[in-house]
């Protein structure tokens, strides 16, 4: 029992913890959003790109994304970091992750 617990903590200290990274919004709509998760937040105006670090150790985040003159607006989505994240929509704010 004490080997296998052993041999667990090695492989977990070995594998270490998942860093957090950045994401890249691009805003293709034509109002300014307020993007945040835990570790991070930021505004990009409309039609604009704009990279945004997050500081937290998950492998993955739920990013929540709206429109700045319209709260009601909330786009949530769950993804790994280093994507791209597409913010579309004239009357309801869509979200799509992707490489």
């Amino acid at each position: 029992m004490k080997r296998i617990c052993l041999s667990l903590l090695i492989l977990v200290v070995m594998m270490g913890q998942a860093k957090a990274g950045n994401l890249i919004i691009h805003n293709k709509t034509d109002r300014q959003v307020k993007v945040s998760s835990v570790g991070g937040a930021g505004r990009i105006e409309g039609g604009q790109t704009k990279s945004i670090a997050f500081a937290n150790e998950e492998r993955v985040a739920t990013i929540n994304i709206w429109w700045m003159n319209n709260a009601r607006q909330l786009c949530q989505i769950v993804t790994p970091w280093e994507r791209t994240i597409i913010v579309t929509g004239r009357k309801e704010i869509k979200c799509l992750s992707k490489n």
